[in-house]
């Protein structure tokens, strides 16, 4: 035995050796990368929060190894130092605790793919299952352990991955990263590790001539194990090298015109030679099935086209000008009968703020120095414009020429509607202008402030908004015969402020600026070699989509560039009317019929360092760009949820905190977002809503046959969604068959309502079947439905709800009601035989765990009996369990309630449900002139002789005497004669009933006592000799016990007079003879 571990040494070695422990060790390194992960910040996505712990187990093996070789002698030619697991004393005995460490964390991150889709691909879950096996097998078997060791220097090249991953949204360092990655891959997986699997290899032959030697099979089935898995695991590598060098070569070629003002993005800048040579469009589109693009990947893409290639000067979003002389508006104010006098004086002035009501406005100086209103106003119903030139022409001059033009908005997509004529009184310190919610109109996206002529000093204006400070200075204008406009954005954010008014009056007639569109701002020129960048980005996000690769949303999220508060109207300005702009044309002008866009605001939730996550949508997504899908899509009520994978830009590393360093509310913080959905996957928005969706599936497209394309695209995503989506299948097959009496879509009716009965959902609420209606839809079918194999779907739906719910005693009890209402409703009679085929094998299946109760197999029993003579042995067996179940519950059970519930209820009913149906069938019988005798059979003879005996014992034996408690406790407060009388009869267990003859004036007493015990029944009469007594029986039973006695009785004599045999109608009694003829 010695030599033959000698033997084994020589080419096994003897680590790992037994005291190493293999298992806590992994269970440590599972528990510590976990215990990682969930402690990240809540903020990092799943896919980032991987990057990290690989990048540490990977820095971990690298330095493992590293040190191994500095501290160490190396010798890769010894036979058990490198295909073996290693000799003790030459450092080797650490490699298992490195290698216990790798296996956990690869366990680990196995376990996180498997949890998380976005963090998983297949070639990364076949690596790892390759690894945790090489490596367990390298462990207990010491075959190729010191190898494995060796080879975690691999890992080299994933701390540069990661890295790149990281960093994908910084164009240089990314840039950097992938060719130091391209580098180190080459270096460590394919160089390094083939070197080091080439030494392993080069000892094979020796390596297995001495397992041979031995007699070691068990090494030798390791070895054939080991080898496999590592040329598994070197193939890979390869294969990922030449992914690797395919994109490599990509990069290069775009480095040759890489510079300060260029990006990695320009892999989609689309010039004139691209679009002629069809060559390359070819080797991309190749180029792109072998190795997709990753979603963040195309994320970044996406950032890069949105931000590339902008205006030089952004759109404008406020404006202050000089409009010239234009006409009086010929203001009337209510109640006066001259109109306003231009420009304004005192006397005009006083007139105004005689009718006018304050107006607030905020003055920024000292706390607690306080002012009168030095401003005041008149709502827009308070006066009138007389002049109609001003309504026709001015108006439209102020809306296309200073609204329209300065902000370059469509002048066709907005309307001026007036808000309120304010008046500014003269005074020392600037003024801002503040709203109250009744002042705001909610259509409004800003406010323009029209500055009539009046005789006035100072007055400039400063709008501050989003950071950006505007000031405008038109006071050495003549503000005696101008008129000036300004334009200021309708948020709370916008401060609007006027300088100081000495000398005179401001009169400024205020209108609200109404957007007709809600793409009112999505008209800023851009460049047409934009748009196409975009939309090639599209395009790969729509190929990833429709092949299923890795990690890819149908949905991309874009926040805007500025966050607003609630309550606040949508003011887009600068980059965002220019990222809106964009997205509106691409789609517009080359994908109208491939994606929506649609504009929300959503609310961000904030982690412990300020960042914000996950979050919640606060109105509807309402759709951009006009599309000829249904009315369903406009506005979606779509909860967004964790959408840090699915958002474009840099969103989840957004601070909320104020200028002054502190955190803001975020029950007021909002972030607006556009969204983008492929067409194709257009019903994933409505994932979160399914009952709008049914609703209007039931309302607005079933009833109208234009939209019955539509209909069957819904309910098929409905169907064949791989998201959890719940709905009420039933209802579903009830409104399509609504559908039925149009001949034209039969074709697509019959493979929808074929494609419900497979569904999960259908199979899951089939039973039970809670109302008439539900019976109604399967009936139809069976009965008018064009579908020539509806009757072989109802049955393999019929059997596989019987399947999967086996155990279940409540399918069997809904699965026999299902097919009694069909034959009563005279469903095809072959078809219900195969439906009661299916039931009976499912009942009487071998081991069946939960045995049918007496009440089913009473209802089977009845439900068996409109076909006799196919089951006369299922009613045979049906019948003897009956009886069997009633025996054994007569002898496990000493309370009778059970079995005479059982007989009232379920047993009886049956047994006259079945007698009535020989009857019937005897009458048709005779009507025919066939054999008018019955024959009944002896499963339903042994029944009833069964039941009819059990209700003899029941009725001629009187009920259990009931036993009193606490019954010296009461009679000792109550002691005489009569209560003595009745406490002998309450303590005697064997008398049931007693008679008592009670004094008159004792009656109020005895009834008192009497009272106090319960179940009594008790009968008075007077006595007719002596009118001073009463007559009073007490028998020992409650009103319950006597009903179901009464009933009992009532149902023996009914089971007595059953006449189980025919008699000749015209023989008389003495000649009549019994010709009951029972069938064995």
């Amino acid at each position: 035995m010695l030599i033959d571990d000698n033997v084994r040494i020589e080419y096994l070695g003897t680590n790992p050796a037994p005291d190493v422990p293999i298992f806590s060790v992994v269970l440590t390194s599972v528990v510590c990368h976990t215990i990682i992960f969930y402690n990240l910040p809540a903020s990092t996505t799943p896919m980032m929060k991987t990057y990290i712990i690989s990048t540490i187990h990977a820095v971990v093996s690298v330095l493992s190894v590293c040190t191994f070789y500095l501290r160490y002698t190396v010798d890769l030619t010894q036979i058990n130092r490198i295909a073996g697991g290693g000799m003790k004393g030459t450092g080797d005995e650490i490699m298992a605790y490195s290698i216990c460490y790798s296996i956990g964390y690869f366990i680990y991150d196995f376990l996180i793919m498997l949890l998380f889709k976005s963090a998983r691909t297949t070639s990364a879950l076949v690596h790892h299952v390759i690894i945790i096996l090489g490596l367990l097998s390298g462990l207990f078997a010491k075959v190729g352990h010191s190898c494995h060791f060796y080879l975690l220097i691999e890992e080299f090249s994933t701390i540069l991955l990661n890295l790149k991953s990281m960093y994908y949204d910084r164009p240089y360092a990314h840039h950097l990263l992938s060719v130091l990655f391209v580098i180190s891959f080459l270096f460590s997986r394919i160089l390094y590790g083939t070197i080091i699997c080439g030494y392993a290899f080069r000892t094979a032959p020796r390596f297995i001539q001495l397992a041979v030697n031995a007699g070691d099979t068990t090494t030798l089935i390791f070895v054939v194990v080991q080898t496999v898995l590592c040329l598994s695991l070197r193939c890979l590598n390869f294969y990922w090298g030449i992914l690797i060098i395919h994109t490599g070569m990509d990069m290069s070629s775009d480095d040759d015109e890489f510079d300060d003002d260029t990006t990695d993005y320009d892999e989609f800048e689309i010039t004139d030679d691209d679009e002629d040579d069809d060559t390359d469009d070819d080797i991309d589109e190749s180029e792109s099935e072998s190795q997709p693009t990753h979603f963040h990947e195309c994320l970044r893409l996406l950032d890069g086209a949105l931000n590339t290639n902008n205006p030089p000067v952004l759109p404008r979003w406020c404006a202050s000008e000089q409009i010239g002389i234009i006409d009086d508006p010929m203001l009337l104010i209510n109640g006066h009968k001259k109109c306003l006098t231009l420009p304004m004086d005192k006397r005009e002035a006083r007139r105004f703020i005689r009718k006018a009501v304050p107006l607030d406005m905020k003055i920024d100086i000292v706390d607690g120095i306080s002012f009168s209103p030095s401003s005041c106003q008149l709502p827009a119903n308070s006066f009138s414009i007389l002049n109609p030139e001003w309504t026709t022409k001015t108006e439209s001059y102020l809306k296309r020429s200073c609204v329209a033009q300065t902000l370059e908005l469509d002048p066709n997509q907005i309307e001026l509607k007036v808000s309120n004529l304010v008046l500014l009184e003269p005074s020392q310190f600037p003024r801002q202008f503040t709203w109250s919610k009744n002042e705001i109109n909610p259509l409004a996206i800003a406010k323009l402030f029209v500055s009539l002529p009046s005789s006035y000093k100072g007055g400039k204006e400063t709008i501050t908004y989003q950071k950006e400070k505007h000031v405008f200075d038109l006071s050495e204008k003549d503000s005696i015969k101008s008129t000036f406009y300004t334009i200021v954005p309708a948020s709370d954010e916008c401060k609007h402020e006027i300088d100081f008014i000495s000398g005179g009056y401001k009169l400024i007639l205020i209108y609200d600026i109404i957007p007709l569109t809600p793409t009112v701002f999505y008209n800023v020129y851009i460049d047409e070699t934009t748009a196409m960048r975009v939309g090639k980005v599209l395009e790969t996000w729509t190929h990833g989509l429709e092949h299923d690769y890795h990690g890819y949303s149908s949905k991309i999220i874009i926040p805007f560039c500025d966050s607003f508060h609630l309550g606040n109207n949508l003011i887009l300005h600068g980059m965002d009317r220019v990222l809106g702009t964009i997205l509106r044309k691409t789609i517009e002008q080359y994908y109208s019929n491939k994606y929506l866009l649609y504009q929300g605001l959503i609310q961000p939730n904030r982690s412990n360092d300020g960042t914000v996550h996950a979050c919640r949508l606060l109105t509807d997504l309402n759709l951009m760009v006009p599309t000829n899908i249904n009315t369903l899509l406009n506005k979606i009520d779509l909860c967004l949820g964790n959408c840090n994978e699915t958002f474009s830009g840099n969103i989840f590393s957004r601070k909320t905190r104020s200028e002054q360093g502190n955190f803001v509310n975020l029950e007021q913080l909002v972030v607006p977002i556009w969204c983008l959905v492929p067409i194709s996957h257009k019903y994933d928005l409505l994932i979160d809503n399914i009952p709008r969706v049914l609703t209007h599936l039931e309302q607005n497209l079933i009833p109208h046959h234009c939209y019955h394309k539509e209909t069957f695209l819904l309910i098929d995503w409905l169907l064949k969604s791989s998201k959890k989506i719940h709905f009420n299948a039933k209802l579903l097959l009830h409104q399509l068959l609504r559908l039925s009496s149009d001949d034209t879509i039969t074709y697509d009716l019959i493979i929808t309502i074929r494609e419900l009965f497979e569904h999960k959902k259908f199979l899951e609420q089939f039973f039970p079947m809670t109302n008439e209606q539900e019976y109604d839809d399967i009936i139809y079918l069976l009965t008018y439905s064009k579908d020539k194999k509806i009757q072989l779907y109802l049955h393999q739906v019929f059997r596989t709800v019987l399947k999967r719910r086996s155990r279940d005693t409540d399918t069997i009890r809904d699965a026999i009601k299902f097919i009694g209402i069909l034959l009563s409703r005279n469903v095809n009679s072959n078809f219900l035989l195969v439906l009661i085929h299916e039931l009976l094998s499912n009942i009487f299946q071998e081991n069946n765990p939960v045995p049918p109760s007496v009440t089913d197999l009473a209802n089977l029993l009845a439900l068996l009996s409109f076909s006799v003579d196919s089951y006369d042995l299922s009613c045979q067996i049906i019948s003897q369990e009956i009886i069997r179940q009633i025996n054994i519950t007569k002898v496990t059970t000493t309370n009778t309630s059970t079995i005479t519930n059982l007989l009232r209820t379920v047993l009886v009913p049956t047994i006259i449900q079945i007698y009535r149906y020989f009857i019937n069938e005897h009458q048709i019988c005779r009507k025919r002139k066939r054999d008018s005798m019955i024959n009944f059979p002896s499963w339903f003879l042994s029944l009833y002789q069964t039941c009819l005996s059990l209700l003899n014992s029941y009725c001629n034996s009187p009920p259990p005497i009931p036993t009193y408690a606490n019954l010296s406790n009461i009679f000792d407060t109550h002691c005489c004669s009569i209560c003595e009388q009745l406490f002998i009869f309450l303590r005697d267990t064997r008398t049931f009933e007693n008679t008592f003859i009670i004094p008159k004036d004792k009656i109020g007493h005895f009834n008192m006592i009497v009272n106090k015990f319960d179940p009594l029944i008790i009968m008075t009469k007077s006595m007719i000799s002596d009118k001073e007594s009463h007559q009073i029986n007490i028998i020992k039973m409650t009103t319950c016990d006597e009903e179901i006695c009464r009933e009992n009785n009532l149902l023996r004599s009914l089971l007595s007079h059953f006449q189980l045999s025919n008699q000749a109608e015209h023989q008389s009694d003495t000649t009549r003879k019994k010709r009951f003829k029972p069938s064995m």
